[in-house]
C-alpha cells in the first residue's frame, strides 16, 4: 500500500526537535512512499511563541522544496501548513495559503476565547471547568472554523480529549453534524496518531468517530504529529488496522491540493 505521514512539524515552530531532514530520513527508514511537513502557522499575536512567523513561511516553504528535489525516486516530499482556528485572521491565513505552492492546509482548534484545549501548563488551570463546558467550548470552536473552509483538511478533531477527559456518547454523537458538514464542504479528516502517547490512550478521533466518519462519507488521511524525528510514522500499524475495522476502505492523498484515493488493505502490508 502506498502509506504517508501529513503531519510532520520542524524546529520553526519553537517546540520541535531534529532536523527536517533527520525526518525524511526516518521516512524513508520505515519505507513510507511520503512525508508532509504541516508545520504550525500561529497568526494570533498571543499565541506566537509556538508556531512560525508570517515571515518564515517562504524559508520555510524553500527548505521543503529542496528536500524535495534532494530525495527524489526515494521518498515524496509534500508541503503543508497546520492553520490554527482564528476567525480573526483568517482571511490572513488563506491569503499565506495560496501564496505558495502547498499541497494540502489543515486546520486545527487549539484554543476557544476561554480555554486552550493543548497546552498541559494552561489546562492545569482549567482543572475544575466541567467536561459538558469543556465540550460545548471545543465544538463552538470548531462549528466556527468550518464557516470558513478555506483549507483541506480537519487536524486531530477529538483533542478535546488530550489530558484523559471523558466524554459522554451524547457529546460524541454532537460530532455527527460535524461530520455531515465535512462531508458536504468536501473535507477530509486527519487520523492522528499522537493521541495514543497522550493520556487520551487513543488517536485524534478515536473509533466512535472513525465509524461515524465511514458512515457520513468522510475521507480520513493519517499523520504522526511528530516533533523530533523518532516519532514520524509512529503507530502506524495499529492505526491502518483501525481504519479498516471501522468501515474505512481508502486513505486520501494529496498533490498540490488536489485529492486522490489509494485503497487500504484489510492488514498493514509493509512493516513499519
Amino acid at each position: 500500500m502506498h502509506l504517508v505521514d501529513y503531519h510532520v512539524h520542524t524546529r520553526l515552530c519553537n517546540h520541535a526537535s531534529g532536523t527536517m531532514e533527520a525526518c525524511v530520513r526516518r521516512a524513508v527508514e520505515l519505507n513510507l512512499n511520503e512525508i508532509a511537513f504541516l508545520d504550525h502557522l500561529t497568526l494570533r499575536e498571543s499565541d506566537h511563541d509556538n508556531s512560525m512567523s508570517e515571515s518564515e513561511v517562504g524559508l520555510y516553504h524553500s527548505a521543503i522544496m529542496r528536500l524535495k528535489k534532494k530525495y527524489a525516486g526515494r521518498i515524496i516530499v509534500r508541503a503543508g501548513l497546520e492553520v490554527d482556528h482564528d476567525p480573526e485572521n483568517a482571511d490572513m491565513a488563506k491569503s499565506l495559503a495560496e501564496r505558495f505552492s502547498f499541497d494540502l492546509i489543515t486546520s486545527s482548534v487549539h484554543f476557544s476565547d476561554r480555554f486552550n484545549f493543548v497546552s498541559r501548563r494552561a489546562v492545569r488551570k482549567s482543572l475544575d471547568v466541567s467536561d459538558q463546558d469543556w465540550a460545548d467550548a471545543y465544538l463552538s470552536s470548531l462549528h466556527e472554523m468550518l464557516d470558513k473552509p478555506f483549507f483541506d483538511v480537519v487536524g486531530h478533531i477529538d483533542v478535546l480529549k488530550k489530558f484523559g477527559r471523558n466524554f459522554s456518547r451524547p457529546v460524541l454523537e454532537r460530532f455527527r453534524d460535524v461530520c455531515r458538514r465535512m462531508a458536504a464542504l468536501g473535507l477530509v479528516m486527519e487520523l492522528n496518531t499522537s493521541g495514543l502517547d497522550h493520556k487520551a490512550a487513543e488517536p485524534y478521533p478515536g473509533p466512535v468517530l472513525l465509524e461515524m466518519a465511514a458512515r457520513e462519507g468522510v475521507g480520513v488521511t493519517l499523520g504522526s504529529d511528530a516533533h523530533a524525528p523518532h516519532e514520524v510514522g509512529r503507530h502506524f500499524e495499529a492505526a491502518v488496522k483501525l481504519l479498516a475495522e471501522t468501515g474505512h476502505s481508502n486513505l486520501v492523498l494529496f498533490s498540490g491540493r488536489k485529492k486522490r484515493l489509494e485503497p487500504l488493505p484489510a492488514c498493514l502490508g509493509q512493516a513499519l
